[in-house]
């Protein structure tokens, strides 16, 4: 289900997902750590990995739904610019005219706040990728000096 449609209407409820998001990531330290876990601990906390994806594919879409946001009023703006304008501009001129509206300002603030929201997640998904490629390491590094002994 996307989260597209939580974001009311006028995206009113964006500061509240926003919110849940952040909270969703003071636990990832911890659960990333692998020193001081055991094998079967730390391996039980892969598991997170599914939340933490599936929170960052619902971001994608909020984000690209903000791209597109964006998109939609910068063309707005141009049209207004284009057929209200009582002198003729040129295309360069509308786009920095455009680039200065406080609506545009505002969608684009947004944009970058839930943009770099969805990155976060998106490290956190190429840690844990990390982190296991470590774990395999760590336990290969375990049956090697294993079989190393002697009986």
């Amino acid at each position: 289900m996307t989260r597209i449609s939580d974001l009311g209407k006028n995206l009113e409820k964006l500061p509240d997902l926003f919110l849940e998001y952040n909270e969703a990531l003071k636990d990832i330290d911890s659960i990333l750590l692998i020193k001081g876990k055991s094998i079967k601990d730390a391996n039980r906390d892969a598991q997170e990995q599914y939340f933490y994806d599936q929170k960052r594919v619902e971001l994608k879409s909020i984000v690209d739904f903000l791209e597109m946001r964006i998109k939609s009023i910068r063309s707005k703006l141009f049209r207004s610019l284009t057929e209200h304008n009582p002198r003729e501009l040129t295309e360069r001129s509308k786009e920095r005219y455009i680039d200065s509206e406080p609506e545009f300002l505002e969608a684009q603030q947004i944009y970058f706040e839930m943009k770099e929201l969805y990155e976060k997640y998106l490290s956190i998904n190429e840690s844990f990728k990390a982190r296991g490629y470590a774990m395999n390491n760590i336990t290969k590094a375990i049956i090697a000096s294993v079989e190393d002994v002697e009986l």
